[in-house]
């Protein structure tokens, strides 16, 4: 029997690649499973989930992502010299979700550049009102509801209902969060939808929805998909949760927590309350304390400068006194020297005629009846 040599059936082999024309310039749908670059040559495998098959693209490095769907364009080739088989690719282009994929993450990107996903906002500690956009349909509202109902009776869910796929399930969701500011008590907002393909869940991958989530004016969760799906919406929410139940969890403390909160809270509040009212008696008591010693100084200077001033007053009016009394002596020592009554008393008389006083000797005549007043009264008689 005639035998071959390695190289031999090795380009043999290579001879039946190139001269099929079947296995040239084809196109070849696939995932990226392996990818690397080395200098300008780039190294890829492509895989369908039960096969995989090793490309290249020489001369050009291609930018493609593992996990994401491409179409190739190309011819498979087999090397001799190592008997191996690659698929040398001119093009490749991404399709179905694979291009779905790289548009998300494009958009991501973006989104993330201007900071639309920084800034989370916690969840508050007690919530009253939820308002939940989703389908009217399906087992996500009463999932939610069930769950929400079981850790507290007391919640009100709202639910704004909406498509969650398929045209003109974009602009419903966007109006749909639009709507939370116009109800009134709403402190937390839940959009949700079930699981499905990339396809079912790319209206949530839309710039409007996550721009419209994001701005949504109180916090919200989003629950989209399985715990394995992420979408836009996931991180421009403040909250991502896995499923709709998951999220009613992460919104809802039980109600036995609440209620040891609550209580934690007014015993603590009862204990500052406490102490804020000792310490205002103590610093009371003592502020009283110090008004009435300062009153008591004030009122004991005022008592002490009234004396001071009854004292000075009084020498005052002594010394007025003293003076005016002398001042009255004086003038009536003055006063007394020029009374003519004084001079009766040093044996002087004063003689008046029909009532009228008598100056002159020569006034009277002989037989005129006249009065003569002296010291001690008055006596009548006749000038003869």
């Amino acid at each position: 029997m005639k035998h071959f040599s390695v190289s031999q059936i090795c380009n043999y082999v290579k001879g039946l690649f190139d001269e099929q024309l079947v296995l040239q310039n084809i196109q070849i749908a696939g995932e990226v499973s392996e990818y690397k670059v080395s200098g300008n040559h780039t190294y890829f495998s492509l895989t369908d989930g039960d096969s995989s098959l090793a490309c290249a693209r020489y001369g050009q490095v291609l930018g493609l992502t593992i996990g994401a769907k491409y179409i190739v364009y190309g011819s498979l080739k087999f090397f001799a010299k190592n008997s191996r088989v690659s698929f040398s690719v001119l093009s490749a282009r991404p399709f179905g979700e694979g291009e779905l994929y790289i548009n998300f993450l494009k958009l991501k990107q973006k989104l993330q550049d201007e900071g639309l996903f920084d800034n989370k906002r916690p969840l508050p500690k007690f919530v009253r009102r939820i308002a939940i956009v989703t389908s009217p349909t399906g087992a996500v509202i009463s999932d939610f509801a069930e769950v929400v109902t079981r850790l507290n009776k007391c919640i009100d869910i709202v639910v704004i209902p909406t498509r969650v796929q398929g045209d003109g399930a974009e602009s419903e969701i966007v109006s749909a969060l639009e709507c939370v500011s116009k109800i009134d008590g709403i402190d937390v907002a839940v959009i949700a939808r079930g699981g499905g393909s990339a396809s079912d869940l790319a209206v949530f991958n839309t710039e409007r929805a996550a721009r419209a989530l994001a701005v949504c004016p109180v916090p919200t969760v989003s629950a989209i998909g399985h715990e394995t799906d992420y979408t836009l919406c996931d991180f421009a929410a403040d909250i991502r949760a896995g499923t709709p139940s998951i999220a009613a969890e992460l919104i809802v403390p039980p109600y036995c927590d609440m209620q040891e909160a609550v209580l934690s809270n007014i015993l603590s509040i009862e204990r500052r309350l406490t102490e804020l009212y000792c310490n205002s008696a103590s610093k009371t008591r003592l502020f009283a304390s110090q008004m009435i010693s300062a009153s008591r100084l004030r009122l004991d200077a005022c008592e002490n400068a009234a004396k001071r001033h009854i004292t000075v007053c009084s020498h005052r009016v002594d010394r007025l006194y003293e003076s005016a009394k002398s001042s009255f002596d004086t003038a009536a020592i003055r006063l007394n020297k020029s009374n003519p009554l004084a001079l009766l008393d040093q044996g002087y008389a004063r003689v008046s005629k029909d009532g009228k006083a008598v100056l002159k000797a020569t006034e009277l005549s002989k037989g005129d009846d006249i009065d003569i007043i002296m010291s001690g009264g008055k006596v009548g008689a006749q000038v003869k």
